[in-house]
């Protein structure tokens, strides 16, 4: 049986530049479930800066030459357009971009497939932060091109079809369980919030509202967070030892850390909005992150679940977002766009 050739785009992976790790995870996971499909032939799409992120992975490998042009030009042109090049060469169906955007010249003998996480910097647009017009553009240009979309919740699927009439399908992501590093700081006596300086993730807000929640009910809950440098075993071991995490970011594409932290058995105090609110049906902890009452009533109903009940929230969870659903329709949506 003849195999689908894909050239899987990962040349604009760079963590020096975007620090975008919980992206970089989802395309690794992603990739990590397309080999196990023996009808795929994927054929990795690197740079020289990408590829140490890639070294565990067994499928070829084309490394984009080296050149001295600005990374912002390699990032929208020379690098895209490379990988084009080497779809017509080697004769490829697909060419799968995981993160990033399509490239601007297309060709009629390939399909073109993204996976858009979410339109955040549309949001910041919208507030007349400028410097994210040239993303944003990108980000509208790209769904309007692409053949096929991918993207993780119903949220972020309207989002995106507000500019483009292509077919976009919602496909869940998974949460991996690492092997937890025992945190500096003892068990239950802290509260691991999600965020970082970013606006929309609201870190200065949560912080303020956990020191108020203290006052109010006299406990002392340390409040801790990820300077983006942990690794996942020490992440893992924060996630574990937690009374509970906050993740109050006003705006989500998909939102993993709810379903991370459920992984370790540790509750979390969410905002009730855009895609928070799609995951965390149902679950306790939601709240207005605009009403101090609703966060503190949130806190207090997490704080008061039993260890039976966190079991059968992280089941019910992990049943519906894990790899193998995810690469499962990623799989069968692939092969059927080749038909």
């Amino acid at each position: 049986m003849k195999k689908l050739k894909i050239g899987y785009y990962c040349a604009d992976i760079n963590l020096k530049k975007t620090k975008s790790i919980g992206i970089l995870k989802v395309v690794r996971y992603i990739l990590k479930e397309l080999e196990k499909e023996k009808r795929l032939e994927i054929i990795l799409i690197l740079n020289e800066e990408s590829k140490k992120y890639f070294k565990k992975f067994k499928c070829k490998k084309f490394i984009i030459k080296k050149n001295r042009r600005k990374y912002v030009f390699n990032k929208l042109f020379f690098y895209p357009m490379s990988a084009n090049k080497f779809a017509i060469k080697n004769k490829l169906d697909l060419l799968f971009f995981p993160k990033g955007h399509v490239p601007f010249k297309k060709y009629k003998n390939i399909k073109y497939i993204g996976f858009m996480h979410d339109l955040i910097p549309l949001y910041y647009l919208k507030k007349w932060m400028l410097s994210f017009l040239i993303v944003s553009i990108l980000l509208i240009i790209s769904a309007k091109r692409f053949d096929l979309i991918f993207t993780n919740s119903n949220f972020s699927k309207h989002q995106i079809s507000k500019f483009t009439s292509k077919k976009i399908i919602v496909v869940p992501l998974g949460s991996e369980k690492y092997k937890c590093k025992k945190p500096l700081i003892k068990k239950d006596c802290y509260v691991f919030i999600i965020g970082n300086r970013n606006p929309h993730k609201n870190l200065e807000r949560s912080i303020e509202l956990l020191k108020e929640y203290n006052k109010i009910k006299g406990t002392n809950y340390k409040g801790i967070f990820s300077n983006g440098e942990m690794t996942d075993e020490e992440l893992a071991g924060y996630y574990r030892d937690a009374k509970f995490t906050i993740f109050l970011s006003s705006i989500e594409g998909f939102g993993l850390p709810l379903i991370e932290s459920y992984n370790y058995l540790t509750p979390v105090v969410f905002n009730n909005k855009t895609s928070l609110k799609e995951i965390g049906v149902g679950l306790p902890g939601a709240c207005d992150i605009y009403n101090s009452e609703s966060v503190f009533r949130a806190m207090d109903e997490v704080i008061k679940l039993s260890k039976k009940q966190k079991i059968g929230i992280r089941a019910k969870l992990m049943k519906k977002y894990n790899w193998n659903n995810c690469g499962g329709k990623i799989i069968k949506a692939l092969m059927e766009t080749n038909l």
